[in-house]
This record gives C-alpha cells, sequence and structure tokens, in this order.
C-alpha cells in the first residue's frame, strides 16, 4: 500500500474543476512504467490528456492508476496512468495548476520509525515555542518580529532541491 497524497490531491483538485465548470487536463510523463496512451500524440516523453466528464468514457480516478477510455484522431483507446506518472493537473482556464515533484512515498515500516518523533498538533504551538526560545535568547541576538514569526512548511521537493 502506497501512502503518496497524490492519487487524493489529483481528486480533490479534479472534483474542484469539475464543480467549477473548468476543464482538468493533466501532464504525463509518458514513458513511465505502466503508462498506457497513443504514442503519436507523445511529445519530449510527455503527453497532455483532457479528463474532463466529457472527454472521457469510464472514468476511474484510483489510489494507484488513473484510467478511462478516450479518442485520439477518431480511435477509440483505452488509457492507463500509473498515478506516479501523473506529473501535473491544470486548469487553462484560471491558470490554475499543482505539479508533483519526486515525491517520497512512506511505507509502513517508516512509519514505524516516525511514531516516536513528536510534531505539535498545532501551527500556533510552534510559534510560541520559537517566540519562548527568541524570549531567552534575546540578550545575545537582536531578532526582528518577521524573523520570529516565521514557520517554513516544506511538502515535497522542489527541484533545486534534486
Amino acid at each position: 500500500m502506497s501512502l503518496s497524497s497524490r492519487p487524493y490531491l489529483v481528486r480533490g483538485l479534479y472534483d474542484w474543476m469539475t464543480e467549477n465548470d473548468l476543464t482538468p487536463q493533466v501532464l504525463v510523463n509518458a514513458h513511465y512504467p505502466g503508462v498506457k496512451v497513443p504514442e503519436a500524440h507523445v511529445s519530449e516523453g510527455r503527453i497532455v490528456l483532457n479528463i474532463a466528464i466529457t472527454a472521457t468514457k469510464d472514468l476511474l480516478l484510483g489510489d494507484d492508476q488513473i484510467s478511462f477510455n478516450a479518442r485520439f484522431s477518431g480511435r477509440a483507446h483505452q488509457i492507463v496512468l500509473p498515478i506516479e506518472s501523473v506529473l501535473a493537473i491544470f486548469a487553462n482556464e484560471v491558470d490554475a495548476a499543482m505539479s508533483f515533484g519526486n515525491e517520497p512515498v512512506l511505507t509502513p515500516a517508516d512509519n514505524k520509525l516516525l511514531s516516536g518523533v513528536k510534531l505539535p498538533n498545532k501551527p500556533e504551538q510552534v510559534e510560541n515555542q520559537r517566540v519562548k526560545e527568541t524570549a531567552s535568547s534575546a540578550e545575545k541576538t537582536e531578532i526582528s518580529d518577521d524573523q520570529a514569526n516565521v514557520i517554513h512548511v516544506q511538502f515535497g521537493r522542489d527541484e533545486e532541491d534534486s
């Protein structure tokens, strides 16, 4: 079982786009193992697919893959996209997009290792701890209000971190 957040984000954005009459499209790594797309429409190893209700038949947004039937140049094709092959989901109408990098996938063994790590439940706890630490070292270093209230949260990896 994969603990990837990608299928949940794809489904959530798909629902939001559909409810707002936008056209959900996905950018796919066409050379990812298990991808089934018409090769004639692949460009530089990628393909953009319209996954709107009106462009697909039997669309399934699953935890492990996206699958549907679609027509390309008048011919029916069965499309299969392992969820890891999805590089982005977007709607051109509003410049809304979410891209996915190399997402770390946690296994049950990773969860067991992390089970002993104590994380604060609320962002306020992080901020309060930082303010306390800042107050205790205020005599040594001057810190502006902006620096004391910064909380950095990172989901996934930026391209620059690779």
